[in-house]
Order: structure tokens, then C-alpha cells, then sequence
């Protein structure tokens, strides 16, 4: 049983399941000394309303999207969704929208390396949509013109 426990994050509510096993005799007796041991409702929040969806979406051979993005409570966190398109045998970005700097932001880039950051001014999830939207509707728009070495 250690072994399974030691996966969890939770320090004390592994101690005092620990040790609660140690010390009791029977299943009921371990569940209700388990559940009074610490706050369930802060584990449950910690457990339960967590979810992450991770997605590759291959529009042709040479364009695919990354979609990633994790929710608490149903509410999103963090996102990112980029296109990318191989060149030259390689996997290159063309536009992602993120908010890696604590705000929801679009990243462009172009074949000569240049880059260019537009700040959203959305909430995560507004931004989130946004972005399988745009990429999915204008993945080809993107493509030329990254490949022609303009912004997108």
C-alpha cells in the first residue's frame, strides 16, 4: 500500500492514511478514521476537478496543430495551441497562442526568425476558443504565408 500512496502530492493526508493503516483493524474502521483525518473537500479539490487534453491535429503532411490545455473545476489554467509546419525536414511554429507570461497572448513567426507578440486581452478559455477556431479556419493562410517569410 506505501508503494501506491508515495504517487500521491499530498505529504500530510498520506501520513495520516499511513498511519491509520498501521493502527486499525478493520476496512470500515480505516475509511472513517481516513475521512475525519484531514479536510476532504480541500483533497477532493485538489483531485477531482483537474483534467488535462492534449491533442495533435494533422491538417496535410507538412501542417499539424499541438492543442494542450489543463482545467481545475472546470475552469482552463493554461492552454497552448500552435501550428506548425515542416520545412526543410523539420517542424517549425508558425503561430501559437499561449499564456506562458501569465496572460493570453498570439506569438507569430516567419522563416527569417523574426517574431511578433499580440496580447489577447481575453480570458483563458475565450483565448482557448479562439484559438482552435483561427488555426483550424486559416491553417493554410498561415502556411503560405510563413513559407513565403511573412508574419501571420
Amino acid at each position: 500500500m506505501t508503494g501506491y500512496l508515495s504517487h500521491f502530492q499530498f505529504p500530510d493526508e498520506i501520513e495520516n492514511l499511513q498511519s491509520v493503516l498501521r493502527n486499525s483493524q478493520t476496512i470500515p474502521e480505516i475509511l472513517l478514521s481516513w475521512l475525519i483525518s484531514f479536510d476532504r473537500i480541500n483533497w477532493m479539490n485538489k483531485i477531482c476537478y483537474y483534467g488535462r487534453k492534449r491533442v495533435y491535429n494533422s491538417y496535410s503532411e507538412n501542417a499539424m496543430k499541438r492543442h494542450y490545455h489543463k482545467t481545475i473545476r472546470g475552469e482552463v489554467v493554461t492552454f497552448m495551441v500552435q501550428l506548425e509546419v515542416k520545412y526543410e525536414g523539420d517542424w517549425k511554429e508558425v503561430v501559437r497562442y499561449d499564456c506562458a507570461h501569465g496572460y493570453a497572448h498570439r506569438d507569430s513567426y516567419n522563416l527569417r526568425g523574426k517574431h511578433r507578440k499580440d496580447e489577447l486581452y481575453l480570458s483563458f478559455e475565450d483565448a482557448l476558443t479562439l484559438a482552435d477556431d483561427d488555426i483550424d479556419d486559416n491553417w493554410e493562410t498561415y502556411k503560405h504565408r510563413f513559407l513565403e517569410g511573412d508574419l501571420t
